[in-house]
């Protein structure tokens, strides 16, 4: 079959617990990080994305989430291992033994895409989230830059073309009715959040970020200050985030206030490849020497 175009369509992405004896997640499910990480593309477009990572670390807070959120009697989350202090779950994502989730999704396909739609789903975990770590380290928290584990990912591909023939009245009043129950059963769930608009601001960043030259790095801070935006250092993960298709930016030559690269995964191992191959040297840990490589435009303070 084919996606028309225009249209929206339904994902639905299922989490099995196989071959594990206790719940998923079990134990320190306030501070665990289990999540799943949804993309749908058309090409190198991205269409829609739920579960990213912001330049902190942080996983985007509208991602649907494996765990139990447990509030204290005030209403605040548990976040700091204070056990004896849990009232009453707000939700409880954990899977039992050979149990499954489904996870719904909601996307619409702009009228303008040709070509096929892409979809990957990936389950996630990290051992700590950056609420739990923020706690932890507190003013040397300088971002969740540990490391993230994919336990599941599968892809599928559809193609794309012109809307079939119209079926008939009844059947369309039939169609839009299970549409409607189903959205109504489904009011509430995660959605990929639309990327076609961005900031004016992001201009801003693409030009600083494009000045950078060969062999040297910036950190997300640096760039946000030299676009007029001092204190935003996650902007400026964003508008990298959702740069144009076909835009030739110098993104890997960015990094974090550690002198090392935010993304996760093959993200990560192709931000290090591409330093490298510029001279750019790397630590064992993938760690950058900010004061021998950072970039310095005259007239920046030091």
């Amino acid at each position: 079959s084919t996606l028309e175009p225009g249209q929206r369509y339904l994902v639905e992405a299922v989490i099995r617990n196989l071959r594990v004896g206790h719940h998923l997640t079990q134990g320190t499910a306030d501070s665990n990080e289990l999540w799943v990480d949804l993309s749908v593309r058309a090409g190198d477009r991205i269409i829609g994305r739920s579960g990213d990572l912001g330049p902190d670390g942080e996983v985007d807070p509208w991602s649907y989430f494996v765990n139990a959120y447990v509030l204290t009697k005030d209403g605040e989350r548990l976040d700091r291992r204070n056990g004896q202090d849990t009232f009453v779950a707000l939700y409880n994502h954990q899977i039992p033994p050979g149990a499954a989730a489904v996870v719904h999704y909601l996307f619409e396909i702009p009228d303008d895409v040709r070509g096929p739609i892409t979809i990957d789903a990936a389950l996630r975990y990290r051992k700590f989230d950056t609420t739990y770590l923020k706690h932890v380290q507190g003013v040397r928290f300088e971002g969740n830059h540990l490391p993230v584990v994919t336990l599941a990912s599968d892809r599928v591909v559809v193609a794309t073309g012109p809307a079939a023939a119209r079926p008939s009245a009844a059947s369309r009043k039939g169609a839009e009715r299970a549409e409607a129950e189903l959205l109504a059963e489904l009011a509430g769930a995660p959605k990929p959040r639309p990327v076609a608009r961005r900031h004016p601001s992001y201009e801003r960043i693409y030009a600083v970020v494009k000045r950078i030259p060969a062999g040297r790095v910036a950190t997300y801070g640096q760039i946000a200050a030299l676009a007029g935006l001092p204190g935003h250092a996650r902007q400026v993960g964003y508008a990298l985030n959702k740069t144009p298709a076909g835009r030739a930016l110098p993104w890997h030559r960015v990094l974090n206030a550690r002198g090392e690269c935010s993304l996760p995964g093959s993200g990560g191992d192709e931000q290090r490849r591409l330093l490298r191959r510029e001279g750019v040297a790397l630590s064992r840990e993938g760690r950058v020497d900010l004061k021998r490589f950072q970039w310095r435009p005259r007239g920046s303070t030091p």
